[in-house]
């Protein structure tokens, strides 16, 4: 049987690998190597987490709404691992008529799920919907409460069971999807369900927060200055314990891909029409003379 830390490690290369070549083609190989040194990836390494699958997951979804449709489908089920982040993607697919992703990651995620079940047995699940369904609040410190990077992020360590109001929470965020994905492009309409679930998901933490690069690519023309900001805020939130400040850029991202694209004017493009082409007419006028 293989050594669980060498899994961990391997798991960890592979999916960084994935992370930064499908951030290489939707935008450049620096942006690439900003978004792969952010601090959500030394903090998965540190706690030797998931969050790059997921992450990785992200991009390659990106990565196919923008580019290359083959990416989708694999995106989609890394994405799948972690349910409440893929949900919201998938409802607002099957809204704007992306069926066939959709229906092929039901049937990877099926045959996945047999093949899980055949190999660990049956009870395994009753564990896996227990954590999906548990609480949160102080008395649940197996859920790492401490480093939740959600809207829970405001209630106090040790406040109230929050699993009811959580649940209708994130629940009632199918809206605001349903709503994105209608009126927004689709890479806005991604990253807004991405950066809506960082924020109202029970169980979203800062490991997981390489997700974050879909919502600036899909929103800032140059992404690396607001990817090296959310980069080092996670990794000092993270080894401070200050969770306040996650929750604020999960909410702030959320409603930079909502807004309206700036309407600002291109002065360099003004430039060109106001500047170049009364040059270019004197110069033809001086040399018909």
């Amino acid at each position: 049987m293989l050594d669980p830390q060498v899994v961990s490690i391997g798991i960890t290369v592979i999916t960084l690998a994935i992370y930064g070549m499908a951030i290489s083609r939707l935008s450049s190989p620096m942006v690439a190597f900003v978004a792969c040194a952010g601090g959500w990836t030394f903090f998965n390494a540190f706690l030797a987490q998931t969050g790059l699958v997921v992450a990785s997951g992200g991009a390659l979804v990106a990565l196919g709404l923008k580019k290359e449709p083959r990416a989708l489908l694999p995106g989609l089920v890394l994405l799948s691992l972690k349910p409440h982040y893929a949900l919201y993607i998938l409802v607002g697919m099957v809204l704007s008529g992306r069926w066939k992703p959709v229906a092929q990651t039901a049937a990877v995620g099926a045959l996945l799920s047999i093949l899980v079940t055949f190999r660990y047995g049956a009870s395994q699940w009753a564990g896996w919907l227990e954590a999906i369904a548990g609480g949160l609040g102080g008395s649940h410190p197996s859920l790492d409460f401490g480093y939740m990077s959600g809207w829970t992020a405001l209630i106090p360590a040790g406040g109230p069971h929050l699993s009811p109001l959580a649940t209708l929470v994130f629940i009632l965020g199918l809206a605001p999807i349903a709503a994105a994905w209608y009126r927004l492009p689709p890479m806005r309409a991604l990253g807004f369900s991405i950066a809506l679930a960082c924020l109202l998901a029970p169980h979203a933490h800062p490991y997981d927060l390489g997700l974050w690069v879909v919502p600036v690519l899909a929103t800032w023309k140059d992404p690396i200055k607001p990817m090296l900001g959310l980069g080092l805020l996670v990794l000092i939130a993270c080894f401070l314990g200050i969770r306040f400040p996650l929750a604020v850029a999960s909410a702030g991202l959320t409603w930079y891909c909502w807004r309206p694209q700036s309407s600002q004017p291109n002065w360099r493009g003004q430039l060109s029409i106001t500047t170049i082409r009364p040059v270019q007419a004197a110069s033809t006028s001086i040399h018909s003379w």
